[in-house]
């Protein structure tokens, strides 16, 4: 067939695809900001060829799902994604993302921990599953397991850690490794790691040319690591800010709410700004 020129209608169709997977994620990101999250799901389960062909949009469309706290939707398109491309990294870290939110632990510390000892030391792996672990403290704490509530935790903030050690320009694990850090009493490694995630994301901000992060996570670690720092009335609005842009990602909001729970009663913030972030991690919780 070499030389042969191909048939005119086959070149329509890749021309349609390749059209179909540029324009597709816009028109996600739109649905979910509409909150049409079963047309989300109808997308990943169509047999349009944007879906079948690749993992790519179905990726995006489930973590759309999951940042929208639609983790039953989640997880009926993950078990579509998982037998169309049982092989793809990106859909197992989002199976274990969505069982953990779903509150479906050890099964999310399975699925993570296999991708784990498979050799998968990634961001997106470690992050994941240090945040499995940071869950495990919380349920061995309210069990009375002091001494295993805090070894859980000291996975978590080494498993975050390792990530922003491998990738330091991956801020996500950076604030949580300092986050961790707090929680673990070690206030001078969390101001530390704050400081460092802080320089990342000025750097940031001056590649894009200023201005907010479009992502969630990307923008609401800039509070955090101000929380952490002490610069607490620039952190509270920065929050607020966060909240109001993204306000569809109620999934994501939530976990903000937690992680603000986690962290008010060990740092040493005034009386004035602690009652503005319990009455901000109320709001958070209303969204949710």
């Amino acid at each position: 067939l070499q030389g042969n020129p191909l048939n005119p209608e086959a070149v329509k169709q890749i021309i349609d695809f390749e059209k179909s997977m540029k324009e597709e994620p816009a028109k996600l990101r739109a649905l979910a900001r509409t909150s049409s999250y079963e047309k989300i799901l109808e997308m990943i389960l169509s047999d349009d060829p944007s879906y079948t062909t690749s993992a790519t949009l179905s990726s995006v469309a489930i973590d759309l799902l999951i940042r929208g706290k639609e983790y039953e939707k989640a997880l009926q398109g993950l078990k579509s994604g998982l037998e169309r491309f049982p092989n793809s990294i990106r859909l197992q870290q989002l199976k274990g993302l969505a069982l953990r939110r779903n509150r479906q632990l050890d099964d999310a510390a399975f699925i993570l921990n296999l991708l784990f000892e498979k050799g998968h030391r990634d961001t997106e792996t470690l992050g994941i599953l240090a945040a499995v672990w940071a869950d495990i403290w919380e349920k061995r704490k309210a069990e009375g397991d002091d001494s295993g509530a805090r070894d859980a935790l000291e996975n978590s903030r080494n498993l975050y850690k390792e990530g922003f050690d491998n990738v330091p320009t991956d801020t996500y694990t950076g604030i949580n490794a300092a986050s961790k850090s707090a929680l673990l009493g070690e206030i001078d490694q969390a101001k530390t790691l704050a400081d460092m995630v802080l320089k990342r994301l000025k750097e940031q901000e001056e590649k894009r040319g200023g201005g907010p992060p479009s992502d969630y996570w990307e923008r609401v670690t800039e509070p955090e690591a101000l929380l952490l720092i002490g610069e607490w009335e620039q952190s509270a609005d920065k929050y607020h800010a966060a909240r109001v842009a993204h306000q569809n990602e109620i999934g994501s909001i939530e976990s903000t709410a937690t992680q603000l729970e986690r962290l008010i009663p060990v740092l040493d913030v005034p009386e004035k700004i602690k009652f503005k972030l319990k009455k901000y991690i109320f709001m958070l919780k209303l969204v949710s």
